[in-house]
């Protein structure tokens, strides 16, 4: 079981292979909540999987250190933010990171987060959490349906691993219809 109890009031434990939909009108509390999960996480020897559309791999890394203390081979960053060609690397600090070359290539973000999987499995780490941050840049060069079946697949691969699953969405830029698609590809949605 995940134990949620520490950030989420009245969610003290999920069931491995969960994937809950984080909705709230303000993307950085979203933000916020899922890096807090995550870091409850790392600070149990857990790892970490981010998918990071808008922040550098070294402000994620930053932003989890503070909120607490792991080892660098606990975390592995899917860079959408840098450009560039498909590639991966292993930081000085151990940080995995599979760099994709925008938000809009879901498939080399799909074979990203299988990627970082191994490594965290290679590197001795069991159970991960992963942080999808956000739906919400992915609809801006996707169209709802892509964006459905990409959440579809990695709901399912996370389900497979036994891992929990974070994604988030900023309900100020997704319309109504589009909220009630994609929301149907989780497990449950918690409105912040």
């Amino acid at each position: 079981m995940y134990d949620l109890s520490g950030t989420l009031e009245g969610w003290e434990s999920v069931p491995p292979g969960t994937s809950l939909l984080i909705a709230s009108r303000d993307s950085r509390e979203n933000r916020g909540r899922v890096l807090d999960l995550l870091a409850d996480g790392l600070a149990e020897g857990t790892g970490a999987v981010v998918v990071a559309m808008d922040d550098s791999v070294d402000e994620i890394r930053e932003q989890l250190s503070t909120r607490a203390n792991f080892e660098g081979h606990q975390l592995a960053v899917i860079d959408c933010h840098s450009g560039g060609d498909r590639r991966q690397k292993t930081l000085d600090n151990g940080v995995f990171v599979y760099t994709v070359p925008s938000p809009s290539d879901l498939t080399a973000i799909g074979i990203g987060i299988v990627e970082c999987f191994r490594r965290l499995s290679d590197a001795g780490v069991e159970d991960s959490r992963v942080g999808v941050l956000s739906l919400s840049t992915l609809l801006e060069d996707s169209d709802e349906a892509e964006v459905f079946k990409f959440s579809h697949v990695v709901s399912s691969r996370l389900d497979s691993a036994g891992f929990l699953g974070l994604f988030t969405i900023d309900r100020t830029t997704v319309d109504t219809h589009s909220y009630k698609v994609i929301s149907e590809a989780f497990d449950d949605v918690l409105e912040l």
